[in-house]
């Protein structure tokens, strides 16, 4: 197999290889409050949830000024292990 050929057949199984492992990884949200509170939540759509109603019940006069996308910036992702 020439030099060429190997690199392509190398590139092409790191791609699947990455691909598999990052459809195996499970993740979780944290979002740090301002006012101290860590919340975490399984998916996107949890950590949202919990944020809004955080923002509903501890800060009500700011849970309208925030959106989705909002929450999800100020959010890290991690991998569970």
């Amino acid at each position: 197999m020439s030099s060429t050929m190997t690199k392509v057949t190398l590139a092409k199984e790191a791609k699947a290889l990455r691909s598999t492992s990052m459809v195996e990884r499970q993740y979780y949200w944290v979002l740090q409050c301002p006012c101290g509170a860590s919340l975490e939540g399984s998916s996107e759509d949890e950590i949202v949830d919990l944020s809004f109603g955080h923002l509903r019940k501890n800060h009500p006069d700011m849970a309208d000024v925030y959106e989705r996308e909002h929450i999800l910036f100020m959010a890290q992702r991690f991998v569970r292990t």
